[in-house]
This record gives C-alpha cells, sequence and structure tokens, in this order.
C-alpha cells in the first residue's frame, strides 16, 4: 500500500501535485467561497435593480447638465452615477470567470488574480447592501410620513 501524500510528507516524497500539496500552496477555500457567493450577490443585485434608478436619474441629470456646458462636478457626478449599472456586472462578471480560472487550473495564473476577485466581491457586496439599506430607509420614511398624517406616501 502506498502511504498517503499529505502535510507532513517531505515534497520530493510526493509524486505529483496531491491535494495537500496544493491546499498548502494554493488558497483554493477563498476562490470556492467566492465562486459560491459571486453569483448570488450579483442575482441579489440584480433583483434590487430598482433601488440603482436613484444613481442613474442623477447621472441623467448631470449628464444633461454636461450637454449644456455644465461644471467638471457635474462630469465626474455623470461618470461615476450614470455607470453605476456597469461596473456592478463588469465586477460580477470578472470576479467569477477569475475563480473559476483559478480553481479549474489549481493556480493564480496571472498576477493580481486574487485582488481583483475579492474587489469583484467586494463591489457587489455593496450593491446589494446599498439597495437593501436604501429600500429600508425609503420604507421608514414612508411609514413615518404615512403616521404623522404628513400626506399620501410618495408613490414609485
Amino acid at each position: 500500500m502506498v502511504p498517503c501524500a499529505g502535510r507532513g510528507v517531505p515534497p520530493d516524497a510526493r509524486p505529483g501535485a496531491t491535494v495537500a500539496f496544493v491546499a498548502d500552496k494554493f488558497p483554493s477555500d477563498f476562490y470556492v467561497t467566492c465562486a459560491t457567493v459571486i453569483p448570488v450577490l450579483f442575482i441579489a443585485s440584480v433583483l434590487q435593480a430598482r433601488q440603482l434608478q436613484a444613481p442613474l436619474a442623477a447621472g441623467y441629470r448631470a449628464y444633461k447638465r454636461v450637454l449644456s456646458g455644465g461644471k467638471f462636478s457635474d462630469r465626474m457626478t455623470y461618470a461615476v452615477l450614470l455607470f453605476v449599472p456597469a461596473i456592478v456586472v463588469t465586477a460580477g462578471g470578472v470576479g467569477e470567470i477569475f475563480a473559476l480560472l483559478a480553481l479549474y487550473s489549481g493556480s493564480e495564473l496571472l498576477t493580481g488574480q486574487r485582488p481583483v476577485t475579492l474587489a469583484s466581491t467586494v463591489i457587489l457586496l455593496v450593491a446589494v447592501v446599498y439597495g437593501s439599506a436604501f429600500s429600508a430607509l425609503k420604507a421608514g420614511i414612508e411609514a413615518v410620513r404615512k403616521a404623522s398624517g404628513g400626506g399620501e406616501a410618495a408613490q414609485d
């Protein structure tokens, strides 16, 4: 019977890259977690896409001001807010591809693959948390307005 090559067995006794050897050198748990969490966060952000209407509307208003000779701050507002959905979608796609590529190859093939995957996951997490927080805040404000008799709640 061949002894199991794992931790504690010298590398020269291992006949190739075994699971234990890869586990010692490759952060597979990180990539498995990201490859699992990114699609869930992406689906959650898609379901909350309605909450992105406010930044999109602000970006569009800034775009209108830019066309009529707006200031630098209008250009920056336009550049950031109008492209929020594109940033979220790109982050989801790039992060998932990098995580799956690392898992498939059993190593990090590209320099910066781990930070890009982490940044993609964080961007999606921020988008989901923003959507949830904005939704809860909006519902709370409407409930206070109704309770105080301040008129009808704002319609969507």
